[in-house]
């Protein structure tokens, strides 16, 4: 008969398979072995698994169909769009709401049907109203059997593996204070530890002019990643740290404010005619422990619901390769002719989208990637991924090479803004 000393308890819970109660401490877990482990990422540019991430952003800016299509596409196994790509088998995932009725989600859903046509069926996507606080011990009571509940509505399926909390202003009495945060993040913690789950929290700005987030910085502090979404671009590079290297000269506030100004046209222009109802907005990822500088820059998203064909078209602004860079922007302006006066025309009378300037490929000659960029035409790109395909050149990977530039180059060929997407079955045909 083996005796288990006090101190021993959760050893005894271990060895017979059982589930130690809360108040026993797992001094088994808590040492630390470093090891080198593959983090597997779940959705590239926006989390790996296991991570606790929070999504914030002002009120009807498009946190909730965005989080609505980030799971339906980890539970199909398509990507979220030409950036954000799914890099994981299928994972169900429920989300957890306190603020949307059956008919808002009914609409969201039926939006999504259509993004996302090809499902895989052995994952799902659940919604359930959650009626208690889960800063409360009463609500973080029975969170764990609604998980089972759920699970076993779907035998035969993927178990849950993704958590979206959607919100905390309404999923809390008062989660984002120090206080209760503190209480929160312990029990969101807790459940990652014992089950593996990876956690999404949505949130909320004030209305103040940086587009904080609401309550204690404690929150900053504590979650793998912070992720932002807002209508302003300036904003949106603010919130990251190591993003100048991108922008004009430190200094330079004349350059930067005509840049940023310069974006807003563009996006503006992005915004007219049958797009003006689209749900868009500038992501960025704040803070990412498991993810570089260079992957968290920002980029415009854009979804028109009511299209016969929706989809999330996102737009890359800052790395150099990009039409909307600040070197491409600063390239223009070393053009601009003088006035009479010797004054230099001012930034935005010379749009980012100026095209007079671009060199056309010549018939023959093959093109590099960034002529093909700058020229915005289908047609032409359509040409050349053809004659690449006639020479076995059949996936993005072969493509890059034989234009000698990297596979996200061809995404971004693939879905320039300027001409609708071209798929793999355009250039194969």
């Amino acid at each position: 008969m083996v005796l288990y000393r006090q101190h021993e308890m959760d050893r005894f819970f271990n060895d017979y398979g059982l589930q130690p109660p809360v108040n026993i401490p797992q001094f088994g877990r808590m040492l630390v072995r470093p090891n080198q482990k593959n983090v597997q990422t779940l959705c590239s540019r926006f989390f790996n698994a296991g991570n606790i991430s929070v999504i914030y952003g002002r009120a009807n800016c498009g946190k909730t169909p965005l989080h609505f299509s980030l799971a339906t596409a980890l539970s199909s196994g398509c990507n979220l769009d030409n950036i954000h790509t799914v890099c994981s088998e299928p994972q169900s995932c429920l989300i957890v709401s306190g603020e949307m009725n059956d008919n808002q989600w009914a609409k969201i859903k039926s939006w999504n049907e259509k993004i996302f046509p090809k499902r895989d069926v052995s994952a799902f996507v659940e919604i359930a109203n959650y009626p208690w606080k889960l800063d409360s011990t009463e609500g973080q009571q029975f969170f764990e059997d609604l998980v089972r509940r759920v699970n076993a509505v779907h035998v035969g399926q993927r178990p849950v593996s993704i958590l979206i909390l959607d919100s905390i202003k309404t999923l809390t009495s008062a989660g984002d204070n120090s206080s209760k945060w503190n209480v929160l993040f312990n029990f969101l913690n807790m459940l990652r530890e014992r089950h593996g789950w990876t956690i999404i929290v949505i949130h909320h700005t004030h209305k103040g002019k940086d587009d904080d987030s609401f309550g204690t910085y404690d929150i900053d502090v504590k979650v793998d990643n912070k992720i932002y979404v807002g209508k302003d671009f300036a904003k949106a590079c603010k919130k990251l740290e190591g993003v100048e290297r991108w922008l004009p000269p430190e200094g330079d506030k004349e350059s930067t404010q005509a840049y940023f100004a310069s974006i807003k046209k563009i996006t503006d222009g992005m915004l007219k005619g049958k797009y003006a109802d689209s749900i868009w907005f500038y992501l960025a990822l704040e803070k990412g422990r498991d993810f570089k500088t260079s992957v968290k820059l920002p980029v415009l998203m854009r979804m028109l619901p009511e299209d016969e064909k929706p989809e999330w078209m996102a737009v890359d602004i800052l790395p150099e390769e990009s039409p909307y860079s600040w070197s491409a922007f600063s390239g223009h302006r070393q053009n601009v002719k003088e006035t009479t006066d010797g004054a230099p025309l001012e930034a935005e009378s010379v749009p980012l989208d100026n095209t007079e300037e671009v060199d056309v490929p010549q018939e023959d000659k093959k093109p590099t990637y960034k002529e093909l960029l700058e020229s915005r035409d289908r047609d032409l790109v359509l040409k050349w991924f053809r004659k690449a395909y006639a020479e076995d050149c059949t996936t993005r990977q072969n493509l890059a090479d034989w234009l000698g530039c990297k596979k996200p180059n061809i995404d971004n060929l693939m879905n320039n803004d300027y001409y609708a997407p071209i798929r793999e079955e355009d250039w194969k045909d």
